[in-house]
């Protein structure tokens, strides 16, 4: 209880510093002194969080507010080695505000998703007001996307939202000029012209940040930016267009000579200001060249680039690295009376132990938040879609699936256009599940649309057989005689329509296809061959799967060996291009964790019979699992020597059945179904009986060792493993495989064969009396081929009957299962 409370008052009192700061700098000052008066109840961190929230988006990222003096409160009076005073570092209220954002790195993507709600819900009012509202968001995120790339995904969804007002109207509002400037105050601007200077600079922030990133497509889509053009022709009377300006010129002289001459404290001309910064952002709105850039800027007579109204790059730098350095110490530090005062930071557990999770986000464990792949819904479509993932069966959180899910979730929310993401791990670690269930999580909010979630997630199986054309596309027949048409490949769509990919067993694809792949990989672009390339879609994810080998006992500091990723893969099979990709390591559940998930998938079955099938699995696992024994004893039936011995091939043992199948997790979660649903259990009952561990027993055989095609293996198998682990004879249980007889039994509502009992359709009813004069020898092993089949079809499980010319009695039984059932 103590820890928690701690926990509260480093989150409470960090989140109440911070809203200190903005209060200041929202010239909110006697709100600071209101505190008292409030109970202290109602200090809470979702009060403080609110607060935040509404005086960041009201208030301070006006651009009036923005272009006024910075408050004295927030400066540092810094003194040479002569005692006078040395400039700030601070030289306007953007500056300030973005020191403010360094410090709200543990709240970022919480306070740009409240921003976001407060934005969708306040867009049904008067035009006016819609329209200070969207120009107060553009410059709030305009100059937090920068310090936190993370929330890049939350601004273009509210930049692309239908009911997002152009924040471009700013520049017309008064129906005045605000191009001309008049002698409002002494020097010769007036506060319309200081608000549109600060505009512009938000404005060159933004178009900056994603022309960078590559993603002008989707920019342009969102205004009608023509508008800033016209900043272009922002002048006073005193100011010639294509002339430097004489306040800023570079060669004055300055007294202290220490300071560079281009970012001394002088006076300068607000007009000249707005044109450096809206010539630079036309020159990205328009993806010139970088030497395009230049000649374009100098034509237009401001390619000066040591200017009074912006910091000095060392500055930025400085200000970066103090960050980092209080990050690694955990602190944060604000300025409050002019003194620099040092506080706890809130690690990513604590604020989201204390601090809600808004709607638009997900949480993957320990403190990893993403956004959703639609942020902004309305209320009622969050709600339908929080439902439906209510009805779906998920993974079991255990701690090594959560450690698992955090890493792969680190991996994505470090960039707003990550990389290629390769999750490596051995077999049965949850790989593809991993992802599956990562990409149900982000994109759960987005199925509004009444599509399925599991659309938004492409899996791509790729062997020696496929080729490019089939991923990317190729030229068609049409109906037409002589005319082809162009049609695109799984790939192309899914990077047109911003879908994640899955592609499996990366290091087993073809040389030609991983070559293809090279360009998107760079620079996300899908060359198509054809002289054309496709933009992917900024939602567009990569993922990869690769098996790699473990030795040791993994994560609990024992030695941990994997087979080196950087060139190859598991069975000799190579990976070009390793560094394009971002590796993501995976542990397998250790067998205790195994046995949690197992109850928790499987309550109604007895804990014995959920060890015994786990059990089953320890024999045959070659993934390198670690055992972990827990405190309630659910390992205790292993012997000592045996828990420090590692599992699989990687051990002292080696495979009872060969070396022709792995078996996984799949087959321990496909026994305990299969047991579920043909095994009748009596509620709370901690026993079996010999008859109810002999069916369990063939189950494991199906599964386990069905696959097998040595009998004698088969036999050694059931001797050696099954019979001990499900406590029966050795000599019963290969006789109930070897010499039991099946018998058949049909009725109009169902056909029984063995232990799998099938519903019979409605439309089979009527053919009975032919099925009856069958020609069909009811020998042993085809009814107990019959039997294994009939409980595939009653699990509805893929089967795949193999065998030669000799075995056809293998293919009439599916056949005869087949057309009795369906």
């Amino acid at each position: 209880m103590s820890q928690k409370s701690d926990d509260d008052d480093v989150v409470l009192t960090y989140l109440k510093h911070i809203s200190d700061s903005i209060d200041i700098l929202s010239n909110n000052n006697n709100n600071n002194n209101n505190d008292h008066a409030i109970p202290q109840d109602t200090q809470s961190t979702e009060y403080y969080m609110d607060r935040i929230t509404r005086n960041l988006l009201f208030t301070t990222c006006d651009p009036a507010n923005l272009s006024k003096p910075v408050p004295t409160e927030l400066i540092i009076t810094l003194l040479d080695e002569n005692g006078k005073p040395k400039p700030t570092r601070v030289k306007s209220r953007i500056d300030a505000l973005r020191n403010m954002y360094r410090t709200m790195a543990p709240i970022a993507l919480d306070i740009s998703a409240r921003v976001s709600a407060l934005v969708t819900s306040k867009g049904s009012g008067s035009l006016e007001s819609e329209t200070d509202i969207c120009t107060n968001a553009f410059c709030l995120y305009a100059i937090w996307l920068p310090i936190a790339p993370q929330i890049a995904k939350i601004v273009m969804d509210v930049f692309q939202w239908d009911g997002f007002s152009c924040p471009l109207d700013y520049l017309k509002k008064d129906n005045g000029n605000a191009m001309e400037v008049d002698d409002g105050d002494e020097d010769g601007e007036t506060d319309k012209s200081k608000a549109i200077a600060v505009f512009s600079e938000a404005a060159y922030i933004l178009i900056k940040f994603f022309a960078e990133g590559g993603d002008h497509s989707s920019m342009k889509e969102w205004w009608e930016w023509t508008k800033l053009f016209s900043l272009l022709g922002c002048r006073d009377e005193n100011d010639d267009e294509m002339d430097v300006d004489v306040d800023v010129d570079t060669n004055e002289e300055i007294e202290d000579d220490d300071e560079p001459k281009g970012w001394a404290e002088r006076p300068y001309s607000y007009p000249k200001a707005t044109r450096w910064f809206t010539v630079r952002a036309v020159a990205y709105l328009l993806n010139l060249t970088p030497t395009s850039r230049g000649v374009f800027v100098k034509r237009m007579g401001l390619e000066d680039e040591m200017v009074p109204w912006v910091l000095h790059p060392w500055i930025i730098i400085d200000e970066e690295v103090k960050t980092q350095n209080n990050q690694l110490r955990g602190v944060v530090s604000l300025v409050k009376d002019s003194v620099e005062v040092e506080i706890d930071a809130p690690s990513p557990t604590q604020v989201r132990q204390f601090v809600s999770l808004p709607s638009s986000l997900v949480h993957l464990g320990q403190g990893i938040i993403l956004p959703r792949r639609n942020t902004v819904t309305k209320p009622n479509e969050t709600n339908e879609n929080d439902a439906k993932t209510n009805d779906r069966q998920g993974l079991v959180m255990t701690e090594t699936t959560s450690r698992n899910l955090s890493l792969l979730g680190t991996a994505l929310c470090s960039d707003p256009y990550p990389p290629p993401i390769l999750v490596c791990g051995p077999r049965g670690s949850g790989k593809s599940s991993l992802i599956r269930e990562l990409a149900h999580y982000c994109s759960c909010a987005a199925s509004s649309n009444g599509g399925s979630n599991t659309d938004d997630l492409l899996e791509l199986h790729v062997d020696e057989e496929t080729d490019s054309k089939t991923l990317l596309g190729s030229y068609a027949a049409t109906d037409i005689p002589g005319e082809f048409t162009w049609r695109p490949g799984a790939l192309t769509n899914a990077v047109r329509n911003g879908k994640w990919v899955l592609l499996e067993d990366v290091e087993s694809c073809p040389a030609e296809i991983q070559a293809a792949l090279v360009k998107l990989f760079e620079e996300r672009v899908l060359p198509l061959g054809v002289g054309k390339s496709e933009k992917c879609h900024p939602n567009f994810r990569m993922f990869g799967t690769c098996t790699t080998g473990t030795m040791g006992t993994g994560h609990n500091g024992k030695r941990r060996l994997r087979k080196g990723v950087t060139s190859a893969g598991s069975g000799g099979k190579r990976l070009i291009h390793p560094g394009l990709w971002r590796k993501v390591h995976v542990d397998p559940l250790p067998y205790s964790e195994l046995q949690i998930v197992s109850r928790d998938l499987f309550p109604n079955l007895p804990q014995a019979v959920s060890e015994a099938a786990l059990n089953v699995l320890r024999k045959l696992d070659q993934s390198g699992r670690t055992e972990e024994v827990t405190e309630d004893g659910g390992s205790d039936n292993m012997d000592i020597e045996e828990k420090k011995e590692p599992s699989g091939a990687f051990g002292n043992r080696s495979s009872l059945l060969g070396n022709g199948r792995h078996s996984s997790v799949r087959d321990l979660v496909k026994l305990l179904a299969r047991i579920s649903s043909t095994v009748h259990f009596e509620p709370g009952a901690t026993f079996c009986t010999e008859s109810q561990r002999i069916l369990c027993m063939a189950e494991s055989f199906d599964i386990f060792a069905g696959w097998c095609p040595c009998r004698h293996l088969r036999k050694d198998f059931v001797a050696m493993v099954l019979a001990p682990i499900w406590g029966i004879s050795a000599t019963g249980a290969i006789l109930y495989i070897e010499d039991r007889q099946p018998q058949i039994k049909t009725t109009s509502g169902y056909v029984e064969v063995g232990r799998s009992t099938i519903q019979r359709p409605p439309t089979t009813l009527g053919n009975m009396a032919n099925n009856e004069d069958k020609n069909f020898a009811e020998t042993n092993y085809a009814l107990r081929l019959m039997e294994s089949a009939g409980v595939c079809v009653a699990q509805n499980e893929p089967t795949l009957l193999v065998g030669g010319k000799s075995s056809l009695s293998s293919c009439f039984t599916l056949f005869f299962v087949a057309t009795s059932v369906h």
